[in-house]
């Protein structure tokens, strides 16, 4: 009976103290949760039921088991743990990006690491084959590699992939000069054994990394490169539209002789870009449907951002955001412009304000579900949700916006007509998940 007493008095001083380390000031319980397993959280959040409040502890909300609540429509939706891809609790790096190639999904972690598997009998067995590839001779960067470190160093890393006609391209942060880097596009004939890449696109400015700098130091983040792809018709001929960050070089994105901070639409048959719209931070999401085209976009303290994009407008930054600089003080004097129009610039559809930590866009296909007909979803980091909204006929405006909880980092999202499926990369579990309709 005594040992039983001890065993008792043990346990419950234990849970004393991780409940005061978790939620006493002095300590930063988030950074400390991200810390633990993914497997460690939903113990905790099973049995210790730490929060039912998402917004103020958004790590412990209440219904995780009830993954994904809408209000139209029942969702059902399958976990696949990717085992080759770095958990990003220990790494600034991007889980991974992911896109569709006949029969298969075809995926790529952060440090460029490719595998596929079959779409055709997905399940926790489906074996998840590597794609060998020639990515160390035509990257000489370790810092891409690299996937140990949390800095913004270690965010070098790849930003998207897209496959179309039997070719798939990759971007990424690119050193083009010593310490200096850009985003800039590789591409290699699609083929599952193994990948030949070769140079696609660059160009010659990109923003310094001072490696002597601490990272409080540095104005400079690799987090803020951009780099989505979508294939974009300009009449009868094929192009791709392609998003490029200011690695928080923000001047960059109002200078017309700087391709940091725009929308560019390059040439797919010779590889030359032109500016097609600019004045973006770091545009993380990128759709385009017919000739209707929208971007997500992170912004600082607030502001994320989507807009509707058109041919040679200016969409602000750094001079109009509805967002704040990171150290601002209520009252002070404000450093970004709240209006847009009134300064020439396009006012975004929508502002995020708090940030989400906006990701990819895509359209809801119409043989998905009739109940989410005009319908976008929005994928976010920060806001470990989804975000269904539901536009207008010319996507200019938003009539209505539904947040659908995850409880994870969304890094990529596709929709497969054929499977009438969404498949998303999430990054605290570092899991491949399916979303169908029950």
């Amino acid at each position: 009976m005594k040992k039983k007493i001890i065993f008792i008095t043990l346990f419950c001083l234990i849970l004393f103290f991780l409940f005061q380390i978790l939620f006493s000031s002095k300590y930063n319980y988030k950074n400390i949760y991200k810390n633990i397993s993914y497997e460690n959280r939903q113990i905790i959040k099973k049995y210790l039921k730490l929060s039912t409040n998402y917004i103020k502890y958004e790590v412990f909300y209440e219904n995780y088991s009830d993954f994904p609540s809408t209000a139209l429509i029942d969702l059902d939706f399958q976990k696949i743990k990717i085992e080759k891809f770095t958990n990003r609790i220990n790494s600034t790096k991007a889980v991974g990006y992911l896109d569709l190639y006949n029969n298969k999904i075809i995926l790529v972690s952060g440090n460029g690491n490719f595998l596929f598997l079959d779409k055709s009998n997905l399940s926790k067995d489906t074996k998840q084959i590597t794609i060998k590839s020639n990515l160390k001779n035509i990257i000489k960067d370790e810092l891409f590699f690299n996937k140990t470190s949390s800095s913004f160093n270690d965010a070098i890393s790849v930003n998207d992939i897209l496959i179309d006609d039997d070719t798939i391209y990759m971007s990424f942060a690119r050193e083009i000069e010593d310490s200096c880097y850009n985003t800039s596009i590789i591409k290699a004939e699609m083929n599952t054994d193994f990948l030949e890449f070769e140079d696609f696109f660059t160009y010659p400015d990109c923003a310094i990394l001072d490696k002597s700098k601490s990272e409080r130091e540095l104005k400079f983040n690799a987090q803020a490169s951009g780099g989505r792809m979508a294939i974009y018709n300009e009449g009868d001929s094929k192009k791709m539209l392609f998003t490029t960050g200011t690695f928080l070089i923000n001047s960059n994105a109002q200078k017309d002789e700087s391709n940091l901070g725009k929308i560019l639409l390059i040439n797919l048959e010779n590889g030359k870009g032109e500016i097609f719209a600019k004045g973006f931070r770091n545009p993380q999401g990128l759709l385009v449907k017919n000739d209707i085209i929208l971007t997500s976009s992170h912004g600082p303290k607030g502001g994320d951002e989507i807009n509707k994009i058109l041919y040679g407008k200016n969409y602000g930054w750094p001079i109009s955001s509805y967002g704040t600089e990171y150290r601002y003080k209520k009252n002070a004097n404000l450093k970004y412009k709240k209006n847009h129009s009134s300064h020439g610039f396009e006012e975004p559809v929508f502002s995020f304000v708090p940030s989400v930590g906006l990701s990819q866009i895509v359209d809801v296909n119409n043989n998905f579900n009739n109940k989410w007909k005009n319908n976008i979803l929005v994928t976010s980091l920060k806001g470990s949700s989804i975000f269904r909204l539901t536009m207008n006929e010319d996507y200019s405006k938003i009539i209505s916006k539904e947040r659908i909880i995850v409880n994870e980092r969304i890094r990529d999202i596709v929709y497969d007509t054929k499977n009438k499926a969404f498949y998303l990369l999430l990054e605290d579990s570092k899991s491949l998940t399916i979303i169908k309709n029950k």
